[in-house]
């Protein structure tokens, strides 16, 4: 992983209601304790006509002259030197991105699964594997704080019922859903920051190539034999991926609505509770260039030529004790080790 990170974009402290001004360094301290690999990359700090070119002029001037408050409500000499770094390093990481494509999302979607897996073991079901099924996906959208659909023509009830009807335990419920939440919806708006620069079409069948067709290609039998119908950008990214009638020649200019942080995070038929965990082991790979690849069910195997994977329904965790090793196994799927 790389890390646009210089020691001046953060300080000690900060006379302020928000103890971010410190965080940088804090955030690159827990990584190396964590023991997650990671580059840190030098760049060079913004001018102030830079700064300016995103914000209003007089403001950032004032800002920077010590004269007008900045954004922690202060005018903090130490807060000033900060920000030329603080938004070169945002910049940086910026291009970078778009010079090389390095864009990485699926450890966001490999800690939803694991927190699901956890949520699982928390609840001490005797057959952990009957709740890896998507019959269980409202049961599971619902303990993640998202509102399940109901008919419109039945009775409401409330969304916590869905989780607690199967037995999902309060332990489980009491797991950090919304920081997953809150990562999807970070890197998203990101994605939607710059209209001009990224390729929305290649982008778009990256995010649908992650999810859902990685969970269709490891999960779904008849794959290779099944043609999504549909007219929308995304049944036409599906059928690319399984090559069959796939128009490669549609034009975006920002990301679909399917792409909203809730609706990507649930649309996928089990998107968590089936699996599987994938993550490719290089960031030169494209997940929809490789899935395009396995056009049969003899090619699955090399699948493993360029991703870790874990396809966590298939291995039989009938028992708190395999659910454990399943745990054991998938947490470094949840970290940026490539």
């Amino acid at each position: 992983m790389k890390v646009f990170y210089d020691e001046r974009q953060s300080v000690n402290s900060n006379d302020s209601f928000s103890p971010s001004a410190e965080k940088p360094a804090k955030v690159l301290d827990s990584w190396r304790k964590l023991d997650i690999p990671f580059d840190v990359i030098s760049f060079d700090p913004l001018s102030v006509d830079e700064i300016a070119l995103a914000h209003d002029w007089n403001y950032v001037n004032r800002v920077m002259a010590l004269k007008g408050d900045n954004g922690f409500g202060n005018r903090s000499p130490m807060i000033a030197k900060t920000l030329p770094w603080v938004s070169g390093s945002m910049v940086a990481a910026a291009l970078h991105s778009y010079h090389t494509g390095e864009l990485s999302f699926s450890p966001t979607f490999n800690s939803v699964r694991y927190r699901y897996l956890s949520a699982i073991y928390l609840s001490d079901f005797d057959n952990p594997q009957q709740y890896m099924d998507s019959s269980y996906n409202k049961a599971f959208q619902a303990l993640a704080g998202i509102e399940v659909t109901q008919a419109n023509d039945a009775e409401k009830k409330d969304n916590d019922y869905f989780w607690q009807e199967v037995g999902l335990s309060r332990q489980a419920r009491d797991l950090d859903w919304g920081k997953d939440i809150a990562d999807l919806d970070r890197i998203l708006g990101i994605l939607r920051i710059n209209n001009l620069r990224f390729d929305y079409p290649k982008l778009y069948k990256e995010l649908i190539a992650i999810k859902p067709g990685f969970h269709e290609l490891m999960i779904h039998g008849d794959y290779f034999d099944k043609t999504p119908v549909g007219d929308t950008l995304r049944d036409n990214v599906l059928r690319m991926l399984r090559g069959i009638d796939g128009n490669d020649d549609y034009h975006v200019r920002t990301l679909p609505q399917d792409i909203e942080t809730i609706t990507y995070f649930r649309y996928a038929p089990c998107h968590v509770t089936e699996g599987p965990f994938a993550l490719r082991k290089s960031l030169a790979v494209s997940y929809f260039d490789e899935i395009c690849k396995i056009d049969s069910k003899e090619k699955l195997e090399c699948v493993s030529d360029n991703f870790y994977m874990v396809v966590y329904n298939k291995l039989a965790i009938d028992s708190k004790v395999k659910l454990t090793t399943c745990l054991n196994e998938t947490k470094k799927f949840t970290r940026y080790f490539n």
